[in-house]
């Protein structure tokens, strides 16, 4: 499943594909991986990108115990809108709401009637509770790890057709799914719609044919 770059289901996210392979550096592979992203029109947050050294712009290398090698995990997060909605029931209840609310308060005010005023700030706050979860927006979110250890490369290592001074064992893992929001909340246990579903599908085959399809550049090959 991990070699053969297989996809799966898993988890929180439920697309899930991974790879195992052996490049001679883990930083090309990375910026393969951001740009194919980008590619998709995904939008990689400010604080989307992590375990990267912003002056090489390279993946952060970690001193393991064991000597001349070093251990490594940068992962990108983007994530890109699929769809907006809006509940019309929600939406025309809130209104009215908010409405009622807001003339009990002013009449209240107005006639000293502290009764029909405070009676008036539950419908104002039910109302503008319902106008704010009555908009339904879908997101799509991509996770994308690179991790793995780095070593130096030895005489044993003779049989590759490059000569190196690093070696690294990568696992790459990509991972998608969809969020479903309403005034700003993601709501858990809300299923996408079916449009949606697929656009993500979509989305994430695509991405996982182009790294599988740019692997092959950065991976070591063997001299026959």
């Amino acid at each position: 499943m991990g070699k053969d770059g297989k996809k799966e289901k898993v988890g929180y996210f439920p697309l899930k594909w991974k790879k195992d392979f052996r490049v001679g550096s883990p930083q090309r592979v990375f910026r393969a991986v951001q740009d194919s992203i980008e590619d998709l029109e995904y939008h990689i947050p400010s604080d989307g990108v992590s375990g990267i050294d912003e002056q090489t712009d390279g993946i952060r290398l970690k001193e393991s115990p064991i000597s001349d090698t070093a251990t490594f995990r940068g992962q990108v997060r983007a994530e890109r809108r699929l769809s907006a909605s809006r509940h019309k029931g929600y939406l025309i209840t809130g209104i009215v709401l908010t409405i009622l609310g807001m003339a009990s308060i002013a009449c209240g005010v107005i006639a000293e009637e502290v009764v029909v005023a405070v009676a008036g700030i539950p419908l104002l706050v039910v109302g503008l509770i319902l106008i704010a979860i009555c908009g339904r927006v879908s997101k799509a979110f991509l996770l994308a790890t690179v991790e793995g250890e780095a070593y130096k490369a030895t005489a044993k290592m003779a049989e590759y057709a490059q000569e190196l001074d690093v070696v690294a064992d990568v696992r790459l893992t990509i991972q998608a799914r969809i969020g479903v929001f309403r005034g700003g909340t993601e709501m858990k246990h809300e299923s996408p719609e079916d449009v949606d579903a697929a656009a993500l599908g979509n989305d994430f085959r695509q991405l996982c044919d182009k790294v599988g399809t740019v692997l092959p550049k950065f991976m070591i090959r063997q001299s026959e």
